[in-house]
């Protein structure tokens, strides 16, 4: 089993290597770490083996005089060796030899090679092989148009984030940015698809050009905790929709779960409003944290509306009206802000959606807010 296992580890060396240089080593290194470990089991579950297999055939001995036999361990050999104490003709002959030879023999499944070699390679299969959990076989159900970029909303560990990717079909390399709640500026996003579609590994840079850390991700939605196993189970795998995996720091240091669902599409076309907008929402994130009124009300556009569905509930025509009735302007809890991210955002025309549409911001100025998902763009 050895050699087989040897045989095996050293094909999936070589396909480690192949598969690093094409930027999709995941399932193989995890291959080479499991057959390495079973080697090793493979060694101790040998040697217990040995062990077993002398206790049982040591059970199958009967007295030749009739009488049971009994054991008692001696200090020879690595393990120490087993052997009888009878009475009767046949004592001097267990005595002087020291050993026992099995009547009835050890269990069929120790005793032949092929059967013992099948359980192994069972077990290595069991073991290794990662549970199939889907792959985006079709880009294009993710966006509209070859030119438009997916964007996902999710989770970095504790931080929110919101993530935009644009994949060339051709290549299979990926390019795109994402940022957090709570920082001003986005990080570069640069990676491949790995093979099969099952999932992305990423490279996160500074927007000085940095390596800061990676990505490694699958196409695959976990079950929430509401949801009934047997529906669960009957879901299309394949899909692009989910990303799920972690993220680790460029030292290797930190490592953080992602989970991330999809959240539309952002057309090119209006990443200069798009970008202007974004500034705008990170400062009225920070006076709404900061309860800064004057801060607020300079980020607005004049007359300043609040609506409630359909429905508007306020109407202001300059910054000091807007101060004084602050407190009925935002409908927001501390955590509803806390949360929101200020990038990647939702952008159609020259207006941008903010905070789960919550908040609508045009050509930098925010034009409206309300209780709730807005309705309509304005």
């Amino acid at each position: 089993m050895l050699m087989v296992i040897d045989a095996v580890r050293s094909a999936g060396a070589g396909a480690a290597l192949y598969s690093r240089v094409l930027g999709g080593a995941g399932v193989v290194r995890l291959w080479w770490r499991c057959l390495g470990m079973l080697r090793a089991l493979h060694t101790a579950v040998g040697r217990g083996c040995a062990w077993v297999v002398a206790g049982c055939g040591r059970m199958d001995l009967a007295d030749p005089s009739g009488r049971l036999a009994t054991r008692r361990p001696s200090g020879a050999g690595k393990f120490g060796s087993i052997f009888s104490e009878t009475k009767g003709p046949q004592a001097n002959r267990f005595r002087r030899r020291k050993t026992l030879t099995p009547v009835s023999g050890p269990p069929r499944i120790l005793r032949d090679s092929f059967s013992r070699n099948l359980a192994w390679v069972l077990l290595l299969i069991s073991l290794c092989t990662p549970d199939a959990k889907g792959a985006c076989l079709d880009w294009s159900r993710s966006v509209g148009r070859p030119d438009h970029s997916a964007v996902y909303t999710g989770m970095l560990g504790e931080h929110p984030v919101r993530i935009m990717l644009h994949l060339d079909v051709a290549t299979g390399h990926f390019d795109g940015a994402y940022g957090y709640n709570d920082q001003p500026v986005v990080l570069i996003l640069t990676g491949d698809m790995l093979p099969e579609g099952v999932g992305a590994e990423l490279d996160e840079r500074d927007p000085q050009g940095h390596l800061t850390g990676h990505f490694t991700l699958r196409f695959f939605r976990p079950r929430p905790a509401g949801e009934d196993l047997a529906a669960y189970d009957k879901e299309d795998r394949n899909t692009c929709e989910y990303l799920t995996g972690s993220w680790r720091s460029l030292s290797g240091n930190k490592k953080r779960k992602v989970a991330l669902f999809p959240d539309g599409e952002i057309d090119p076309v209006y990443d200069e409003e798009r970008e202007m907008n974004e500034v705008t929402a990170y400062k009225l994130r920070r006076a709404m944290l900061d309860s800064n009124r004057k801060s607020f009300a300079s980020l607005l556009r004049y007359p300043f509306t609040k609506n409630s569905g359909r429905w508007v509930v306020g109407v202001w025509n300059n910054p000091e009206e807007v101060v004084k009735n602050y407190n009925k302007i935002i409908p927001f809890s501390k955590k509803q802000i806390k949360d929101a991210v200020p990038h990647i955002l939702q952008t159609s025309q020259d207006t941008s959606q903010f905070m789960n549409g919550s908040v609508f911001i045009t050509h930098g100025k925010v034009t409206l807010i309300c209780g709730g998902r807005c309705p309509v763009l304005p």
